[in-house]
């Protein structure tokens, strides 16, 4: 545990302690009768010292008013000063000695646990691996220098930002759209997306006459299955007007909690891939394309399926996946930003975990100004330095825990998105800006 740590929650509780103090004398003073008899011989002696009290008060008012004043402007003042280097998160956090992160455990490749079960919500990090999951690892190695001092916390849609707002999570990687409307209404703050993705639908390949047809062969006239309160339910009720107002076609968009059944996107895939005959309540599914890609690939006859909405030609609305912390605690935010802008910075200078214990190593003189300063910060403008004095090189720990974000995404999501011609993982926007992608870092 940091001292500076102690010294905060010593000062803070020392602070509310004086001025309740101060409010009881000032009520005492208002209120308190310094002639009333007393009833009991307990209240004569409490009386009498109150007495005595009071005219020593009484002639030293105007020294002990002034130095009171004083006392609570000195302790409110370097309060103040505490607040603005430290956060609450964080300080417990390094209480804990873990980061306890919010998680998805259904989505292949960005957060998922092997059997798919999640009626237990007792996980453990050995139980669930994906995208977002590294994003976990990567902020308990920038802390503590490695990827055990974390635990992972199931978060389905409708407790997520509930759950971050209590504190009762410290930060959620959960596949969640940041949007205006949540930044300001929803008490967490978001930090930098760590995934660019897009609005898709998945509907059966055998209701599609022609794949190729376009919106209407696809989805016209189908009913499509969204749950409320996530982004894609609103974006889809928006859609459903563009297309009858400018198209003239007609879909049907299906309030996933209107059924008994289905009250979540996990319970309308599963209504979605369960039903037979018709009509049916879900003929689609909407939701965000990197969810959507991992259901079909759950599939064993995935080639049964047709997404609609991930390819650019079909944009239908972006959705930007973030991590979502505690409201009003910005070096906590600034921190689950630099641990993602790390992993993007690291693949733009061409680090990674093969090479960055060399690069770390190498003689300065040998090594770039730009990844000297990137591993290796000045004293006078690291960040780092200000909230990680366990691990002194914190971008070091990252990359050799999780790699750079190129390799994060390969890694977990190789195999669920398509290659592109020339091999390579398809990685649409989720690529550096200098190629094409939406990827960038600021200087650290």
């Amino acid at each position: 545990m940091q001292f500076e740590t102690i010294i905060q929650d010593l000062w803070q509780e020392i602070l509310v302690a004086l001025i309740l103090a101060t409010l009881g004398l000032l009520l005492g003073a208002l209120f308190w009768d310094p002639e009333s008899q007393s009833s009991t011989p307990i209240q004569g002696v409490l009386n009498q010292f109150g007495k005595d009290a009071w005219k020593y008060c009484h002639k030293k008012r105007d020294y002990i008013l002034l130095a009171t004043v004083f006392l609570l402007a000195a302790l409110l003042a370097y309060q103040f000063i505490l607040a603005g280097s430290s956060s609450r998160t964080l300080n417990h956090v390094l209480r804990e000695g873990k980061v306890t992160c919010g998680v998805n455990v259904v989505t292949p490749g960005f957060g998922f646990k092997g059997d798919n079960s999640i009626q237990n919500k007792d996980i453990t990090k050995d139980d669930v691996e994906g995208f977002d999951i590294d994003f976990c690892k990567a902020v308990s190695a920038a802390l503590f220098g490695t990827a055990e001092n974390w635990e992972p916390v199931y978060l389905n849609e409708e407790e997520r930002f509930e759950e971050v707002r209590k504190g009762n999570v410290d930060v959620a990687f959960r596949n969640t759209s940041w949007t205006a409307d949540r930044d300001h209404s929803k008490g967490v703050d978001f930090g930098p997306p760590n995934f660019y993705d897009q609005l898709a639908i998945l509907v059966h390949a055998k209701d599609v006459v022609d794949p190729s047809g376009g919106v209407e062969d696809i989805i016209g006239g189908k009913n499509i299955c969204v749950a409320t309160e996530t982004t894609t339910y609103d974006n889809m009720l928006i859609y459903e007007g563009e297309l009858e107002t400018t198209q003239s076609i007609e879909i049907d968009v299906v309030k996933a909690q209107t059924s008994n059944d289905i009250r979540n996107t996990d319970q309308a895939f599963t209504a979605f891939f369960s039903e037979r005959g018709s009509p049916r309540t879900c003929d689609a599914v909407a939701s965000d394309s990197s969810q959507v890609v991992g259901e079909k690939f759950k599939r064993t006859n995935p080639e049964d399926y047709i997404i609609y909405g991930d390819d650019p030609n079909e944009f239908i609305a972006a959705e930007l996946l973030s991590p979502i912390v505690p409201e009003n605690d910005s070096l906590w935010k600034s921190l689950i930003a630099q641990v993602v802008y790390t992993t993007i910075r690291a693949e733009e200078l061409e680090i990674n975990q093969d090479n960055v214990r060399g690069f770390f190593n190498a003689p300065s003189d040998t090594v770039g100004p730009l990844t000297k300063n990137f591993l290796k910060p000045d004293k006078s403008h690291n960040f780092w330095k200000k909230i990680t004095k366990e691990n002194p090189y914190p971008v070091l720990s990252i990359i050799e825990t999780v790699g750079n974000y190129g390799e994060i995404y390969e890694n977990n999501l190789k195999g669920i998105y398509p290659d592109e011609e020339n091999g390579e993982v398809k990685r649409g926007a989720n690529k550096l800006v200098k190629y094409g992608g939406a990827l960038i870092s600021p200087p650290l």
